[in-house]
């Protein structure tokens, strides 16, 4: 195997292992979010936004490999796509099909975490929804105005409400 093509292979392992490493903690964190365990819940934070550092810097540093041996690849950090470098034949041969399964890996990786952070929305939404019916239910608000993310749903005057958002 070319030297090139195994600095890549071996970049692209690492980023599948960051990646693996990603879901794991989307994976903690589900829990915490399920047995209300807050200070948990924080540390998976600090630990998705490491490793989402790393994956980005890792990112870079395959893109630098890139333009260090083909210097006409016109690409930057946007642009930036394994397809996009596997397909044009910057790799070739035996080490294309490697690299070839190695990004299709990466790829499942990447929608598995999608899905889990997808079900952990919803799974923080819900319990964001019961505390505030708690809260709406221990202070006794009867005419409470509803809100998205956008702010409030309606432009009623203000009644007796618990939480006001002024915009």
């Amino acid at each position: 195997m070319e030297k090139f093509a195994c600095t890549f292979k071996n970049m692209l392992e690492e980023k599948l292992s960051l990646f693996q490493e990603l879901k794991y903690v989307f994976q903690k964190e589900k829990e915490c979010i399920v047995n209300v365990d807050i200070e948990s819940l924080w540390h998976t934070v600090k630990l998705k936004k490491d490793l989402g550092l790393k994956i980005a810097t890792l990112k870079e540093q395959i893109l630098s490999l890139f333009k260090e041996k083909y210097l006409s690849i016109d690409m930057d950090m946007e642009s930036f796509s394994l397809s996009k470098l596997i397909d044009k034949g910057f790799v070739q041969g035996k080490d294309k099909s490697e690299i070839t399964k190695l990004k299709t890996e990466i790829i499942v990786e990447m929608e598995t975490i999608r899905a889990i952070a997808s079900v952990n929305s919803k799974h923080v939404n819900s319990y964001l929804l019961v505390i505030d019916n708690v809260f709406s239910t221990v202070m006794s608000v009867t005419d409470k105005d509803q809100y998205t993310r956008s702010g409030p749903v309606s432009n009623r005057e203000k009644g007796n409400c618990f939480i006001r958002q002024e915009v």
